[in-house]
């Protein structure tokens, strides 16, 4: 989806630009690694050297390369997975929140709480409920 979006734009504006494109897709292919081993690694105590290794770079270079393409640090896009990773659980099954913060690789629920809260703007339990229409007032008619 995102090279149709970047084919789309390129259609409309010049050379100059499409070779910044060209520049930016071949970062992209390189960070990609790095995305698909947090994808598939997110549950786990995933490092900065961990992800260099996946992307075949040196930390450093990887730390300013995923910065240039993702607008973002590593670890900053880690926990924006695991936030997303712990709102499609919270929402698809019934783990408690103790349950979904473990298998979303937080090292303790309140880190979980903290910045589920920073990200989503409530807390985990509020958000189940407002997903799910749920309320404390008992049942619904």
């Amino acid at each position: 989806m995102l090279l149709q979006i970047c084919s789309l734009l390129l259609r409309h504006y010049d050379t100059d630009t499409i070779d910044a494109w060209h520049q930016f897709y071949s970062k992209y292919a390189v960070v990609r690694s790095g995305l698909t081993y947090i994808q598939s690694h997110y549950h786990e105590n995933i490092t900065l050297e961990h992800v260099a290794e996946a992307m075949a770079l040196s930390p450093s270079r990887t730390r300013h390369l995923f910065v240039e393409v993702m607008g973002m640090g590593v670890r900053a896009y880690l926990i924006h997975y695991r936030v997303q990773a712990a709102q499609r659980l919270l929402v698809q099954t019934n783990m408690a929140v103790e349950e979904v913060a473990e298998r979303c690789g937080f090292q303790s629920v309140s880190s979980f709480y903290r910045e589920f809260r920073k990200r989503v703007k409530e807390t985990p339990v509020s958000y189940k409920k407002r997903c799910l229409g749920l309320t404390g007032d008992g049942p619904q008619s």
